[in-house]
């Protein structure tokens, strides 16, 4: 029965025209069974929360910001050059291969230059679905596979520190 997803065309309306094609049924299936909400690390429950919120805010923009800061929870420290962190830690950690890797390094990036573009008041646009929808499409699989490694943050940043493009942990 439809439960959850936003398309394209119709980005924020009733809940009750959601739904999860069957592939996504057994993904969340699998979530649920071995995971408790809300999380017991904090940074993923403020990603997570950040992520919920997306997807209630009035505009793509503000959906999309809220986002970026879910990246940011999961994947910055407070160390120098965020975006150059948050995009290599991204890509390691959701990298199937070196050019996947390369792919995702570079998405973010780009994604992270709009986020800090309209933080800094240095552009006055909107954000485009497909933004929004790749960023989300990120968020989401960044929460999972975090959450599935089950490290505290610290260990996480480590971890995503000594490894490359081929392989995540």
């Amino acid at each position: 029965k439809p439960m959850a997803r936003f398309d394209d065309q119709n980005l924020y309306h009733n809940a009750t025209d959601f739904y999860l094609l069957d592939d996504e049924v057994k993904s969340l299936q699998d979530f649920i069974d071995v995971h408790k909400l809300p999380f017991s690390k904090d940074y993923l429950q403020i990603c997570f929360d950040m992520f919920e919120m997306s997807y209630r805010g009035a505009y793509p923009t503000l959906g999309f910001i809220c986002l970026m800061f879910g990246l940011e929870s999961l994947f910055n420290t407070g160390g120098p050059e965020i975006t150059k962190t948050i995009s290599r830690h991204v890509a390691v950690l959701l990298s199937k291969d070196k050019e996947d890797g390369i792919k995702i390094y570079g998405d973010i990036r780009e994604l992270y230059k709009i986020r800090s573009d309209i933080v800094h008041g240095r552009k006055n646009f909107s954000v485009t679905i497909s933004e929004l929808l790749m960023l989300r499409q990120y968020v989401r699989d960044s929460i999972n596979k975090a959450a599935f490694l089950s490290l505290d943050k610290g260990e996480l940043f480590d971890l995503l520190n000594i490894h490359g493009f081929e392989r995540s942990g």
